[in-house]
C-alpha cells in the first residue's frame, strides 16, 4: 500500500476544489458559463474569461480567480469609481468583468508592492 504526503492529498484536495468550483460556475439565468474542464472556449469582445475569486492557493495562499466566460457586466458607481482610481480613466465607461472583491485584493497588493 503506498502513502501519500499529507501535503500532497491537502494539496490535491485544493486543486479537486478548485475544479469543482469553475465546473459549477453559473449566470444569475442559471446558463453554466465554464466549459467541464473549467476552461473558457468563447474568446470575443465584450466576454470575460475571469470574475470573482474562488478560494486561495493553498493554505496561506492568494485568492484565485474563477474561470467565467459570461458576458461583462456595467459595475455599480462605487466599483466604477474603484476601478477608475486604481487602472485610470480608461475604465471611465463601459461593462467589466471585475468585482468589487478583485479590486479590494488588486489594491492591498499594489499598496504591499509600494511599500
Amino acid at each position: 500500500m503506498r502513502f501519500m504526503r499529507p501535503w500532497l492529498a491537502v494539496a490535491g484536495l485544493s486543486l479537486l476544489s478548485a475544479s469543482a468550483s469553475a465546473e459549477t460556475q453559473q449566470t444569475a439565468f442559471g446558463v453554466e458559463t465554464t466549459a467541464p474542464d473549467g476552461f473558457t472556449h468563447k474568446h470575443e469582445a465584450g466576454r470575460c474569461a475571469i470574475r470573482g475569486h474562488c478560494g486561495k492557493q493553498g493554505f496561506f495562499g492568494s485568492d484565485l480567480p474563477c474561470p467565467d466566460n459570461g458576458l461583462a457586466e456595467e459595475p455599480t458607481a462605487d466599483t466604477r469609481k474603484t476601478l477608475m482610481s486604481i487602472c485610470g480613466d480608461k475604465w471611465a465607461e463601459g461593462p467589466v468583468c471585475c468585482t468589487d472583491e478583485q479590486l479590494g485584493a488588486l489594491s492591498s497588493n499594489l499598496k504591499r508592492a509600494e511599500s
